[in-house]
């Protein structure tokens, strides 16, 4: 039943960012009722968008989210106003990865981590789909 539930709101969510469109609030039936049902959403929604994912952010709670490639952009850029409906700015800090941390049976050390990473400055525009 969660599954279902799971994939409609997934398709709501995923067909919105698709239009650049905003929708209603989800149906409180659609809605998560833990983290395990909204990572299963945000995957859900993922595959169905099918775009390639340049990127994650990391946010409180802890929450993650993909950035899609077509949505990452290098200054100076041009951006499409209907893809930031309601836009908002967030200054963050990024990081790239200067090469690959393959999987690997042990954890890797936060100074294997840190020589990986570049820091930079970057700007989120955020926009709600409801």
């Amino acid at each position: 039943m969660a599954g279902q539930r799971n994939i409609e709101a997934a398709r709501l969510l995923a067909d919105a960012w698709l239009a650049d469109s905003v929708i209603e609030p989800l149906p409180a039936h659609l809605r998560p009722r833990n983290h395990s049902e909204a990572t299963a959403i945000q995957d859900a929604m993922a595959r169905r968008i099918g775009l390639p994912v340049a990127g994650w952010k990391v946010g409180g709670a802890p929450n993650v989210g993909r950035i899609f490639a077509p949505r990452l952009f290098a200054t100076p850029a041009v951006l499409p106003v209907p893809a930031f409906a309601a836009a908002r700015i967030e200054c963050e800090l990024g990081f790239r990865l200067r090469h690959d941390l393959p999987p690997r049976s042990d954890d890797y050390s936060e100074a294997e981590v840190a020589a990986a990473c570049a820091l930079m400055p970057c700007v989120e525009i955020t926009t709600a789909r409801v």
